[in-house]
């Protein structure tokens, strides 16, 4: 899964297969893609785009109110936020192809439920589970539309502060 191609896909595919076994990585297991994806958080800038190519564009952080150093967003899907200790986050948007654990953009909450369990938080909107990865605490915020969209919209991964 560590292949350049569409790296939106690739990237959230490995997120949300990794994501239900984080609960085995909180009793102990080194499982390999839960460390290396949870290890792109904090990561330096050549870094990430080493792992996930050169094909993005530059977002200037003050046009979106950020007190991020560096946004840069692929083309498929995927948003990076750097500050001066690496990346603190990423964003999948609608863009995003593909599926994994039989999740993907437009799964409802029951889906997401059904594959990673309650929620530490729920809002109307939102879903929010904590992720004791390593030099974490990391988090994942699933973010759901309403009215002809209701499905699962967007998907947030990052270091909590």
């Amino acid at each position: 899964m560590r292949s350049r191609g569409t790296p939106a896909a690739v990237l959230i595919c490995s997120i949300l297969l990794c994501f239900p076994a984080s609960r085995a990585a909180a009793s102990g297991s080194d499982d390999p893609e839960i460390l290396f994806w949870s290890g792109l958080l904090g990561s330096v800038f050549d870094t990430a785009v080493e792992i996930l190519g050169p094909d993005f564009r530059e977002i200037d952080p003050g046009s979106v109110q950020s007190t991020a150093d560096r946004i840069i967003w692929y083309p498929g899907g995927l948003t990076l936020w750097f500050s001066s200790t690496g990346l603190s986050q990423i964003r999948f948007d609608r863009s995003v192809q593909g599926s994994a654990a039989g999740i993907s953009i437009g799964s409802t909450k029951n889906d997401i439920r059904a594959v990673f369990g309650e929620p530490w938080i729920e809002s109307d909107d939102s879903l929010y589970y904590n992720l004791p990865w390593q030099r974490g605490p990391v988090r994942l915020r699933c973010v759901f539309g309403s009215g002809t969209q209701p499905g699962l919209t967007e998907a947030y991964l990052y270091r909590v502060r």
